[in-house]
């Protein structure tokens, strides 16, 4: 593997008598990269110490590999202008080539046959606080409007997708190649119209900073798998089509409560989103994940958990036998299974009563930061705080399943056993008849947390030491308690960059609990 990336770049300074300052910046950027993979793999050799792949089981043998590139080239022009010191205008083109374009977009400029992403912005500021009106509030250091709106560009999709592309297939001891998907030359950039509006606040001389941001993204032409009738002998095909919509407000507070001899700093941050697919070329796009399933609808956020809904267990043969239903293979439910919500009410649970059960687009996130010092003793406190966005407890589904002969969590002590019994864990049955186990809202759970993200006490010596001019002695923990429901080993949680993959929890290695003692020395 290799990356390379290459920069190029003009800048231009000037001050025009008093009141006008003009900075401009032109260049270009080059990044080029090359992956290439090999992998061979082996099991069952006769014992342990032959760990060489030639010792493994003959059938149970497998290499791999693969080689990709990737290239991006970017031009740009920016521009800054302030007019004495109270409005300031900034001006962006963007010039974009990517190797994973199409070479017929039909759209932005075309250099050598190669297709270019046109992208402009611009963005203008009010500094109202520089106006002679604003000179008698003594307390006010400073007022500033902000307004700005542009485009962006994505190339974020898998490579060769705009390309006539071959795969290799072994067969015995002939080799031939087949094509590896259905190309498409015409696949272009996702186009972001950003459009922000802020206010930038500071007052008692800056004893208190506000920083607010109001933002709507708007997404054209989205990359979008489009699934395909079986006789194309693939399963999809990519294109740009759909709109979706991401808009928000960030605000951040900053206060210097006390100043001396205590001193006491506050800095709060807020966040809050709202995901809307705005179009699609069909109803819904299903996507299949490890254990189960998303849905993408227009008018609605983009990959909500799509499953069955649960409504607990039942609890006697009498309530299984009242309720009527069946599986698709016209089984009866019977005491012990989990009864699944009948919403097309026809008395069969099959793929038509699947519904959304869970968002993972948490409803705000907010964090807080607290500084105390007092004579050289000082504390530091960091809190977070996520509410709503429903994960999906994937590791849970697997130790709760009581299907097979893995080992299980100590949960399923409290299945169901008896006739009357009262729970949210099924009967235990092999293979899962009933599809007890099947994706349902029974393993979407809420994935809101408060969280002590780091505390740290420190004192630092007043006078220095001989040849030490510093000494500080400090304690740092983080990670030191999290307050969830969440049932999982933590509710903060990263797999895979897309907002498809928000939500899913895999069992990733949680967080770790930390405690470091030190001792900094400046000489």
């Amino acid at each position: 593997y290799y990356s390379i990336l290459g920069e190029a770049r003009i800048s231009y300074l000037n001050q025009f008598g008093i009141i006008h300052n003009l900075a401009v910046d032109a260049g270009a950027r080059y990044h080029i990269s090359r992956l290439m993979q090999d992998a061979a793999f082996a099991q069952n050799s006769a014992t342990d110490e032959f760990k060489d792949l030639n010792s493994g089981k003959a059938d149970e043998k497998s290499i791999d590999g693969y080689e990709e590139r990737w290239s991006w080239l970017n031009y740009y022009l920016a521009a800054d202008y302030i007019l004495n010191d109270r409005y300031i205008l900034r001006a962006n083109l963007s010039m974009d080539a990517s190797s994973r374009f199409g070479r017929e977009t039909g759209e932005g400029i075309s250099v050598n046959g190669f297709p270019f992403a046109v992208l402009p912005s611009a963005g203008v500021a009010w500094r109202i606080s520089s106006e002679s009106f604003m000179d008698g509030i003594p307390f006010l250091d400073e007022l500033k409007l902000r307004f700005s709106y542009g485009m962006a560009g994505s190339d974020d999709f898998v490579n060769y997708y705009t390309r006539l592309y071959f795969r290799t297939i072994p067969y015995y001891s002939i080799t031939g190649f087949t094509l590896n998907g259905l190309y498409n030359p015409g696949l272009k950039w996702e186009k972001v119209k950003k459009t922000n509006v802020g206010l930038d606040l500071v007052l008692f001389r800056e004893r208190i900073v506000l920083n607010a941001n109001w933002y709507r993204d708007v997404t054209d032409d989205m990359i979008i798998y489009r699934n395909l009738p079986e006789y194309y002998g693939f399963e999809s095909y990519v294109t740009n089509e759909g709109a979706c919509e991401n808009r928000g407000t960030e605000l951040s507070v900053y206060g210097r409560i006390l100043n001396r001899p205590v001193m006491w700093e506050v800095d709060a941050v807020f966040s809050r989103y709202r995901n809307e697919l705005l179009e699609l070329p069909v109803d819904n796009i299903i996507t299949s994940f490890e254990g189960g399933r998303k849905i993408s609808m227009a008018g609605h956020p983009m990959g909500l958990f799509y499953g069955y809904r649960s409504m607990g267990i039942f609890t006697s043969q009498q309530e299984a036998d009242a309720s009527g239903l069946v599986d698709e293979s016209g089984r009866r439910f019977n005491a012990g299974d989990v009864h699944f919500a009948d919403l097309d009410e026809n008395g069969i649970i099959d793929e038509h009563d699947m519904t959304v059960i869970g968002n993972p687009h948490p409803d705000f996130t907010a964090g807080l930061f607290n500084r105390i010092s007092f004579r050289g003793i000082s504390m530091d406190l960091l809190v977070h705080y996520t509410r709503g966005g429903d994960l999906f407890n994937y590791v849970r589904s697997m130790m709760e399943s009581m299907s097979g002969y893995q080992n299980q969590s100590t949960s399923i002590y409290n299945r169901w056993v008896m006739e009357g019994q009262e729970t949210d864990i099924p009967a235990a049955t092999f293979g899962d008849p009933m599809g007890n186990n099947r994706f349902s809202s029974r393993w979407i759970e809420d994935g809101s947390y408060l969280r002590l993200s780091s505390l740290t006490l420190s004192y630092s010596f007043p006078q220095k030491l001989a040849f030490i001019n510093d000494l500080d002695i400090y304690i740092t923990g983080t990670n030191l308690i999290t307050v969830t429901r969440y049932l999982g080993y933590d509710p903060e949680f990263s797999y895979m960059d897309g907002i498809l993959g928000q939500g899913i929890d895999y069992g990733k290695f949680p967080q770790p609990r930390t405690v470091m003692i030190g001792l900094k020395v400046g000489l």
